[in-house]
């Protein structure tokens, strides 16, 4: 059972509703797969379930696990699904929202035990690199003025290894280090950047890991605020239009059957909206 626990986890946070969920796909699909190479070499006995599971995730999201490298050709399990949906998950949309979310930034790509130094280091140039190119299609209007800066990539930070943990065994979860609240961030000063670039690094220095620090510094990021603006609102799952369409099929009873198309929306937007009221 141990196995599943992550995937609940998973299940329960990408299918909330009044918290950001998009930025959370690419941190739980690496963290899933790391710990099923781990669990798979820690026992024989789940050895095969960890097979079909692993198969199963590079199957339907190999799009986005090719960004770090990892075969997804290999599987010894095969699943019968439509893996055309696998390259949907390529968009880099799932690497930038969990960058510019407080809650990840890099440190997700940097805690993968599953990836190499190496790897860690051209991924994090590549994201920075889209995110530029983001920021430069979004504001149009000559924005920045070193548009084709060079990037110059960081070597994998390793300072989290010294973390103490408790010598208890813990219930595993997807985030440890975002649980315990370690990340350990020089404090900066918050004047306007001047470039995309400068807004991105000091933000990354900020030591603030809630979801919403770009929206409530604005004024201090104004670049990445209206990227994140544009990448947040997207929805991890479908499971917000399920609940709208619920919340419409318990307005429609057939003592309300002459309910005209307009009321029915008029009514569904005020009860799904009823805390803004």
């Amino acid at each position: 059972m141990a196995l599943l626990y992550l995937f609940n986890e998973a299940t329960v946070l990408t299918q909330a509703d009044q918290t950001v969920t998009i930025s959370m796909v690419g941190p739980i699909l690496l963290n899933l797969l790391s710990d099923l190479e781990l669990e798979r070499k820690k026992s024989e006995r789940v050895y095969l379930m960890c097979d079909a599971l692993i198969s199963s995730l590079k199957t339907r999201f190999g799009g986005f696990y090719k960004h770090f490298s990892i075969e997804t050709d290999n599987c010894k399990v095969k699943i019968n699904t439509n893996a055309n949906t696998s390259c949907l998950y390529g968009d880099p949309i799932f690497l930038m929202s969990a960058v510019v979310d407080g809650r990840f930034k890099f440190q997700w790509i940097n805690d993968c035990t599953l990836l190499s130094d190496v790897t860690k280091t051209n991924i994090i140039s590549t994201i920075k690199q889209c995110l530029i190119e983001a920021s430069i299609k979004l504001n149009s209007q000559n924005k920045f003025d070193n548009a084709d800066v060079e990037i110059i990539t960081e070597e994998a930070r390793s300072d989290d290894s010294n973390i103490p943990t408790s010598d208890k065994e813990k219930k595993k979860n997807l985030f440890p280090t975002l649980a315990s609240g370690s990340f350990k961030k020089a404090k900066v000063d918050n004047a306007t950047p001047k470039s995309f670039l400068d807004e991105l690094d000091g933000f990354l220095k900020e030591d603030n890991m809630t979801h919403n620090f770009i929206f409530k510094n604005a004024s201090s990021y104004q670049s990445l605020y209206h990227l994140a603006r544009k990448i947040m609102c997207v929805p991890a799952t479908s499971a917000l239009i399920e609940r709208v369409f619920s919340q419409s099929g318990l307005l429609m009873r057939p003592h309300r059957s002459k309910f005209s198309q307009v009321n029915i929306c008029i009514l569904t937007s005020l009860k799904c909206n009823k805390t803004l009221l």
